[in-house]
């Protein structure tokens, strides 16, 4: 008897990236979705919510210094959607007005 076994669905496809490729693969979409939506802060009413990539991406600042930020009262909380933060629009352009004005 001849042997007529063949898988179903989709071939298995071997993954040749290491984690660290996949690691940077990821941060990289990350930076590019922060900074379409940094293009587009100006055009963005008052109450849009801006992701925290985005805000580290305006301020050049690391997500711990935005923590720690935060903690010290330099910057205000974020406003929660469940697991997401976001700042609205007009506080983020109010923080990028002070940091600018500090340099």
């Amino acid at each position: 008897m001849q042997n007529t076994f063949r898988p179903r669905g989709r071939p298995r496809v071997i993954n040749t990236k290491t984690a660290e490729e996949r690691r940077l693969e990821r941060k990289a979409r990350r930076t590019e979705r922060a900074t379409a939506e940094a293009e587009r802060l100006p055009n963005l009413p008052d109450g849009a919510r801006i992701k925290r990539a985005t805000v580290e991406l305006l301020l050049g600042i690391s997500q711990t210094t935005i923590w720690a930020w935060i903690k010290s009262g330099k910057i205000p909380a974020p406003e929660k959607d469940g697991h997401r933060v976001f700042w609205p629009a007009s506080t983020v352009r109010k923080l990028i007005g002070e940091c600018h004005a500090q340099k």
